[in-house]
C-alpha cells in the first residue's frame, strides 16, 4: 500500500520523526512522501498523490500490528476515513481519526473530517508515543 504521511511536529521531548518514518520500515506500506507541518492548517491536499493519507506526530510510532492491516485497506470501497488507537507512556489510550482516503479534508482546528463520511475503527494495533 502506497501512502502520504504528514508528520505533525509535537513540540515533545520525545519528539523524533526519524523513529515516525522508520516504524514503517518493516511493512508493506510504502511512504510515498513525507510532509511535515505545524498545524492542521499546512495540510495541502493537493500534494496527496496515493489514495490514502496517514497523519502522525513526530513523538508517535505505529506498531508493526498494526501496520499489517493497511495493505487490506486498499481493497476495501465503503469506509473513507480510519480512527486509531493512541497509547501514551503513562497508558492512556485515545483514538481519533488518522488514516484518510485522499478525497478527505479535515477540519482544521481538530482531527475530523470536514464532511460526514463512512468512518471505521481499527482495532488491530496502537499508535504509541515515544520515549520508553
Amino acid at each position: 500500500m502506497e501512502l502520504t504521511l504528514f508528520i505533525k511536529r509535537s513540540n515533545s521531548e520525545n519528539a523524533n520523526s526519524e523513529n515516525t518514518i522508520s516504524s514503517f520500515k518493516n511493512s508493506e506500506v510504502i511512504l510515498k512522501d513525507v510532509i511535515f507541518i505545524d498545524n492542521l492548517l499546512d495540510i495541502d491536499y493537493g500534494r496527496i498523490k496515493t489514495d490514502w493519507w496517514l497523519i502522525l506526530y513526530d513523538d508517535e510510532i505505529i506498531e508493526d500490528r498494526l501496520l499489517e492491516v493497511f495493505p487490506f485497506i486498499r481493497y476495501q470501497l465503503f469506509f473513507d476515513c480510519f480512527s486509531l488507537y493512541r497509547r501514551n507512556l503513562e497508558g492512556k489510550i485515545t483514538y481519533c481519526p488518522r488514516l484518510f482516503r485522499k478525497e478527505v479534508h479535515t477540519r482544521i482546528d481538530y482531527l475530523y473530517p470536514l464532511e460526514e463520511v463512512k468512518l471505521e475503527t481499527l482495532l488491530d494495533g496502537w499508535i504509541c508515543e515515544q520515549g520508553n
